[in-house]
């Protein structure tokens, strides 16, 4: 039995980056590696970390990965990965009792130490290898029946949710093909939650929904299966799904088991919603026997979360659990859920998996660096690979640019699909307006309290536009003295909301504004490109998340006093849509681009 990797992005329109870093063969070979033994953190002060996973042949993966601000030097000593202090092969250099790299910020290093001879020993790994060995070779009847040699995988939850069809499931079968992953093992196309009726027909079977899936299942499978890929389920062990859109199979497990089985199905996720406070111990051991009844090979992926530490009792029942609760398209979330899987790494074998969620690869809200930190984590792992993004699309950016003379609005998501959120906020005609003023002067931060600041910029007509920006995860009342904006103290003025349409009539000596709180987040071109370019770049690459872009609007401010219409500088694109950031933060994104006269860069 191989570690299941399961993909949870759009297959169909990879972007090459993604498809280098899942289709990565040599971390795929670890992954998949026969011995099945997780990966563990083994050494590492502060932010540099150091993980290892003994591999056949006395071979070991080392991962040396930092998750701090600033760049690390790590070190990987051998008596720390278990090896003896002899000689050691890391790719084409010998090298000797350890290894050692300095490591960028939210980056790491993947390793595989070859022994230099026969007498390398794994003191402490020996019998941890010993025991999944003797445990692999030794199965239960009950895994032994419903066991799959392939667990890499695709699934529709990640990033399109409740929003599925038959057309994308198809597509996604011809973009595993046609992108070369299901060459590379990802072979299952796994449907997630609401994709039957909501109430069982007249003889308790679950039906697939008409809208979505007119043809049902079993001719579903049937196509995939003509692809060479292996279709996916899923199921709850409760009274209805997650979603509250179709039933559960508590009380039905028989029934479900056998349909799934003759539609064809190979995988099955099983979740744990709505399940009346019984144990999970109670309720997954009915499927278990239920599918292994069917006769058809089909593979268990439990979805307890992690609440009741399956790792120490669900062995015998399904071919991987999930040991934490879902995972986000974040730095964050994905280094705790590796943190938390870690923790049962010693009850990861062959047949059966710590599984820390899905993989967010290709999602877009973490850089390139941290993409391939999460899939070498998940590889040392041997966690389920499931690709969580839209494989269709994120190959075809969709780049709308809306520029001229003014100051550049460049839109960098896909602008196919638009929420009205983000409708909302790129369609804000009165703050494009300040953007597109034609007195061109670029805003500044004019007073800063903590984590909250006042940004101003004169505009055209004897105006000024004011932002009131709280940084902090805190509700903040901010005030701007009319001082601080250049107004003369005794001045009344009319205030206009921006974001919410609301006129303000005869404003006095100051304005106070409610605002809620943030959920997160060289050669110095303004001085000499004014009469070679429209624009110039003030900052290094934007990505989508609240520390990025409030680091950019810092950078770009520097050079407030060198904008000027048909010169302008440039903090980078606009991420807004893109899925990184809040609603809130996205308004702020916009907000302080506008004042700044900043090119609104929309990316995918």
């Amino acid at each position: 039995m191989k570690a299941p990797r399961l993909i949870g992005c759009d297959v169909r329109t990879m972007r090459n980056e993604s498809l280098e870093i899942l289709g990565n063969s040599e971390a795929i070979a670890v992954n998949q590696d026969k011995l099945g033994v997780q990966g563990k953190k083994v050494a590492g002060g502060g932010d540099g970390k150091v993980w290892c996973s003994p591999l056949r042949h006395g071979r070991v993966a080392v991962v040396m990965w930092n998750r701090g601000s600033s760049p690390a030097s790590i070190t990987a000593k051998w008596i720390d990965v278990g090896l003896q202090p002899s000689a050691v092969h890391e790719t084409t250099s010998s090298v000797r009792e350890r290894i050692s790299a300095v490591v960028d910020t939210h980056a790491c290093k993947m390793y595989m130490l070859t022994p230099n001879g026969t007498d390398v020993g794994y003191p402490t790994l020996d019998r941890r290898r010993s025991k999944a060995g003797r445990r692999a070779s030794e199965p239960s009847r009950e895994r032994a029946r419903h066991d799959s040699s392939h667990g890499r995988s695709w699934n529709t939850w990640n990033h399109f949710y409740c929003n599925i069809n038959k057309t994308v499931i198809r597509e996604s079968a011809d973009a595993l093909v046609s992108t070369g992953l299901a060459k590379l093992g990802y072979r299952y196309v796994n449907i997630d939650d609401c994709w039957a009726e909501h109430d069982r027909d007249s003889k308790g079977y679950l039906v697939p929904r008409k809208s979505t899936f007119p043809s049902g299942i079993k001719a579903l499978a049937d196509y995939v299966h003509g692809k060479g890929l292996k279709l996916g389920i899923y199921s709850d062990a409760g009274s209805r799904t997650c979603s509250q859109t179709m039933p559960g199979s508590l009380g039905h497990e028989q029934k479900d088991a056998e349909t799934f089985a003759s539609w064809g199905i190979d995988y099955l996720k099983y979740d744990n919603c709505n399940n009346g406070d019984l144990k999970p111990m109670k309720r997954y051991p009915a499927m278990t026997r239920a599918l292994m009844s069917t006769g058809r090979p089909i593979f268990l992926s439990l979805c307890e979360w992690g609440d009741m530490h399956p790792a120490l009792w669900a062995d015998k029942l399904g071919n991987s659990w999930r040991t934490t609760m879902d995972i986000n398209d974040s730095w964050e979330s994905m280094v705790s859920r590796a943190d938390q899987n870690e923790v049962y790494a010693e009850h990861a074998r062959p047949g059966g998996w710590n599984d820390p969620d899905m993989l967010e690869v290709g999602n877009g809200g973490m850089s390139n660096d941290e993409y391939i930190v999460h899939f070498s984590l998940w590889a040392a792992s041997k966690a389920p690979l499931l690709i969580g993004c839209d494989v269709r699309n994120l190959s075809k950016e969709t780049l709308a640019i809306l520029g001229n003379e003014e100051a550049p609005l460049l839109i960098g998501c896909d602008v196919r699909n638009l929420s009205k959120e983000t409708l909302a906020i790129l369609g804000n005609e009165e703050v494009i307006s300040v953007n597109q003023d034609p007195l061109g002067v670029q805003a500044k931060k004019v007073r800063m309290e903590g984590d909250h600041e006042v940004w101003t910029a004169p505009l055209s007509g004897y105006r000024t536009v004011v932002v009131l920006l709280n940084r902090s995860p805190e509700f903040r009342i901010i005030t701007a003295q009319w001082d601080d904006i250049g107004i003369p103290p005794k001045t009344v003025v009319e205030a206009r909301d921006l974001w919410k349409g609301i006129d303000y009539l005869k404003y006095d000596n100051c304005n106070n504004g409610d605002l809620k709180p943030m959920k997160r987040g060289d050669m110095h071109p303004a001085l000499w490109a004014d009469k070679l370019g429209n624009s110039w770049r003030t900052t290094m690459d934007i990505n989508d998340s609240w520390e990025s872009m409030v680091s950019r609007a810092d950078q770009n401010e520097v050079y407030a006093e060198h904008a000027r219409p048909g010169g302008w500088n440039d903090p980078d694109m606009l991420e807004v849509g893109n899925g990184g950031m809040s609603n809130d933060e996205y308004i702020v994104h916009f907000s302080l681009w506008a004042a700044s006269k900043g090119s609104s860069s929309h990316r995918l």
